[in-house]
Parts: C-alpha cells; sequence; structure tokens
C-alpha cells in the first residue's frame, strides 16, 4: 500500500515524502478463531485479522505451531529494502527456527536473522508458500504491544537459538562507490534439520515484481533460507546469481557460531579467483558483470568449508632410543601455532614439548619433524594441539612409542617418505652385503639395489625413481647368509 495524499505524489523511491493523510480502518472487529484457506497452486496473501499486533508464533499453520516446529515461512514487505520496481521495497523470507524466533534475509528495517520474533503488525499482511488446508489465528495470538512504525519497525531484539550457526550472504550493487542491498540469502545450522529440501525450506519468492537477484540452489530449487545440519568441512553453498545488468557488485558474507576450526573460500568461476575468509567475520568479496556473457553465469559463484588446519599424518617411530615424530599439514589457515604434547602416564595427561607459530599456509604442504631425545624406558604417547586465532584448540589423533620394546631392524623415516627420498635406518643388523628390493601393493619389484658393507647401526639414502603413484609400499633387505627383515612406508 503506497500512502501518497494525492495523485500528484509520483512514488519513484523509498525516501519520497506523501502529503500528510488519515487511514480509517472500516469493517467488522474480529474476534475469536479466524480460518483463512490456503492456496495450492498459489501464495496465498494473508492480513492480520485482528485490530491488535499478533505474534505468528501462535498462530497454525495445517496445524503446526511455527513458534514451536522449526520450517514454517513467511514473506513480508520491508518498504526501506531498495531492490525491488522503482526502489521502493522488496519481500522478506522468514522462517521459523522452533525456538520463538526466525531466520530472516536482507533487510533495512532492523529485522534480526535469528532473533525476529515473528511479531505482525495490526493492519499488516503477509504471504505463505503455496499449501493445501488452512492457517488459524486465535485470540492467543494477539499482543498487547504495538508499533507506529509498521512493517519498518525494529522489534525487540531476543537472544540467538545458541545450538544453531548462522551464514548470511548479502548481495550489494555498487554505484559511484554507494553501496546498495539488493538482495540475500540465509544458511541456517542445526543437526536436528535434513540436508535434503524439504517444506522446512523456505523457496525463493518470485511473484509480484520481485527480483530474483540472488538464491541458494539446491537440488535444482531456489531457495531464501535453507535449514539444514551444521556446516562442516566440504559443505557447499551453491549461489544461483539472478539477471544482474552489467556493473560493478559485491557479496557480504557473515556468520555467527560457525565452528572454529572452519575457514570458508568462496570462488568465483569467472576470475578463478579463491577468496579464503573466517566464517564468523564479516567478509566483503568484490566482481562485476561484465559485456563478457560468462560473467553473468548464474552459477558464476559458491562457497565451500575446509578445515583451518587439516592434518594429514602424524607418526612416532623409535631410532636409537630417541622419539622421531613427524607429521603434515595441508593448510594452517588462521592458526597461531601448534603445540607437540607428550604423555607418560597412558593418556591421562599430557605436557608441552615443543611448540611452533603457524605458517599461515594457505593449502600448502607442511612437513614437520621433532626428535625427542630426552627418553627414558617407558611408553610415551605424542599429540598435537592446534591454537586458532580465536584461542580455540582442538586436537590431533595420538601415536604412542615404547622404549621398553626392541627397536626394529629395519625402519623407513620419515614415513610418509617426502620428495621420493627413502631414509632406511638399519639397527643391529649382521655387517655384510645385502640386496635391498621395494615391492608395490600388488607385489611387483618396483625397484632393487645392491649395498656393500651395511653397518650395524646406519642411515642410508635410497633414491628410487619409479615410486610414482601414492600406495604402501614394501623394503626388503636380504644378505648373501639369506638374513632378511622387513618394512613399510608410504607414498602420498
Amino acid at each position: 500500500l503506497f500512502v501518497r495524499g494525492d495523485r500528484s505524489i509520483i512514488v519513484s523511491s523509498a525516501t519520497i515524502a506523501g502529503n500528510p493523510t488519515t487511514l480509517r480502518p472500516k469493517g467488522e472487529i474480529n474476534i475469536g478463531t479466524v480460518t483463512t484457506p490456503l492456496n495450492a497452486t498459489y501464495p496465498q496473501v494473508v492480513g492480520n485479522p485482528y485490530a491488535s499486533a499478533i505474534s505468528f508464533n501462535n498462530v497454525l499453520v495445517n496445524g503446526i505451531n511455527p513458534g514451536t516446529t522449526a520450517g514454517s515461512s513467511f514473506y513480508i514487505w520491508d518498504p526501506k529494502h531498495v531492490s525491488g520496481t522503482n526502489s521502493v521495497g522488496g519481500f522478506v523470507t522468514c522462517t521459523s527456527l522452533g525456538g520463538g524466533v526466525y531466520s530472516v534475509t536482507a533487510n533495512a528495517s532492523g529485522y534480526i536473522n535469528g532473533s525476529y520474533d515473528g511479531t505482525i503488525e495490526s493492519s499488516m499482511a503477509f504471504m505463505v508458500p503455496a499449501s493445501t488446508g488452512n492457517i488459524v489465528f486465535n485470540e492467543n495470538c494477539k499482543l498487547n504491544t504495538n508499533s507506529t512504525v509498521g512493517i519498518a519497525s525494529r522489534p525487540i531484539e531476543r537472544n540467538p537459538l545458541n545450538s544453531m550457526d548462522f551464514f548470511t550472504s548479502n548481495l550489494y550493487n555498487i554505484n559511484g562507490g554507494n553501496s546498495k542491498l539488493i538482495d540475500g540469502v540465509n544458511v541456517v545450522g542445526n543437526n536436528s534439520f535434513d540436508n535434503a529440501v524439504n517444506e522446512k525450506d523456505a523457496p525463493k519468492y518470485t511473484g509480484l515484481n520481485a527480483i530474483d537477484n540472488l538464491a541458494i540452489l539446491r537440488e535444482n530449487k531456489k531457495l531464501a533460507i535453507e535449514l539444514r545440519k551444521k556446516l562442516k568441512q566440504n559443505d557447499t553453498i551453491f549461489y544461483a546469481l539472478g539477471a544482474l545488468p552489467q556493473g560493478d557488485y559485491q557479496f557480504k558474507l557473515m556468520g555467527k557460531n560457525l565452528p572454529n576450526n572452519l575457514v570458508g573460500i568462496f570462488i568465483d568461476q569467472f576470475t578463478g579467483l579463491k577468496t579464503v575468509f573466517t566464517p564468523n567475520d564479516t567478509t566483503i568479496i568484490h566482481f562485476s558483470i561484465t559485456s563478457n556473457t560468462a560473467s553473468a553465469a548464474t552459477d558464476r559463484c559458491f562457497v565451500v568449508f575446509k578445515k583451518a588446519t587439516q592434518i594429514n599424518y602424524l607418526t612416532a617411530s623409535l631410532l636409537n632410543n630417541k622419539g622421531n615424530i613427524s607429521w603434515q599439514t595441508d593448510n594452517e589457515i588462521n592458526i597461531v601455532a601448534q603445540t607437540l604434547q607428550r604423555s607418560t602416564d597412558g593418556g591421562n595427561t599430557f605436557t608441552t614439548i615443543y611448540q611452533i607459530p603457524s605458517t599461515q599456509n594457505k593449502y600448502q604442504v607442511t612437513n614437520y619433524h621433532y626428535v625427542d631425545d630426552a627418553l627414558q624406558p617407558g611408553k610415551y604417547i605424542y599429540r598435537l594441539q592446534i591454537t586458532t586465532n580465536a584461542q580455540a584448540l582442538f586436537y590431533s589423533n595420538t601415536v604412542d612409542i615404547n622404549l621398553n620394546e626392541q627397536a626394529a631392524a629395519i625402519a623407513v623415516y620419515p614415513n610418509p617418505i617426502i620428495n621420493n627420498t627413502i631414509q632406511l635406518h638399519v639397527n643391529k643388523i649382521p655387517a655384510g652385503n645385502y640386496t635391498v628390493n621395494v615391492y608395490n601393493s600388488l607385489g611387483s619389484k618396483v625397484f632393487t639395489k645392491n649395498m656393500n658393507q651395511l653397518h650395524i647401526s646406519s642411515t642410508y639414502i635410497i633414491l628410487p625413481s619409479t615410486l610414482q603413484h601414492a600406495g604402501t609400499y614394501t623394503v626388503q633387505i636380504k644378505s648373501k647368509t639369506g638374513y632378511t627383515q622387513y618394512t613399510q612406508f608410504f607414498v602420498q
């Protein structure tokens, strides 16, 4: 409803002032239960049937109460949202989260994602998705508070649901250095939700001249709000861009309550650029639509989540009564430090024996090595403690060595091998001439070499040229007298 005062006022933007106007509602004041049939084919416009403000938390949508059940959606009009026709407003999608609060898409009226309480003001209308059945209002829906600002009022913020995580993607048009919000989508994570698209996900509304600038694409469906399980490593948000005209744009990415050991990677398939960001911070990413049609591809952008530090392996072996610990990381984004810890009481308590600052490598393999040479007879357990920028801690798997056990006759260290180089450690074997054979996992010999005068305890460097494939390999040493030993190593 555009209140101009008279026809001389042309509504061409959200800030055009109208002439003073008095509106007087007419008709019967409803009391008691009011039932409105829904439309199975088209979204249904539903008006607040009472003279007071109401709470959507107390209505019944086909017998379901949105205040206690997640997944009920409705659409409200935000007159301050400048993405619509002639910049006079736009639709905001609201989806219940089951705790009396709602996820809401981008808006300019102060509705807070995860805190909006579902208040529908007096004389305010909303739309619900196409559905069979009814929506039922009753006296319990009525509120004894109201706002004179109307739909653009700013509801009181409630505490967000701490059991849920939120990831918001807002899209802005940039013109002359000024940014204008044109659309937005939300992902809400809770492990009670389902990753498959279902009735709890809010479809993108595109009717009544609404402009579809941005949506989440899931299972070939466009969504405004997706309720899914909590975001974790390798989860991906696929965006569907609308028919954006040529110009400059930016994404504003904002997260809340996401795991501290996750990072997001925004991937622009047109430019090939990958932007790594911290999900719980606010990140701005610029892009442009040009005369190149590929720049306007609907699937141009997506976000994938990865672990902030990926530990590929942690190994420990005993050589010459020393603990040799090796590990490899795949990335160290948003990591402050790595701490090697040791336990001597079976893993009940750990103490720090080595700490190094993070390299901050972004998806580069980095190898580490530490020699623990202050060992007495006993069993030792090792683990890595990772400290994030947010001072959160998480841990690797544990590995152990036992100084009470007899050291192996031969061993490869580090293992997995690095740069195709086998460092073969021999321990207290009979001196003499040996043949060294390397076999792949199929049992085929891929390398052989004669080594004369192996000493009792030594390290030998072997540089085979045939270990081109990742997998498990076996080293065999065999003397002319028949003395034979085996050990395994890995190639990544």
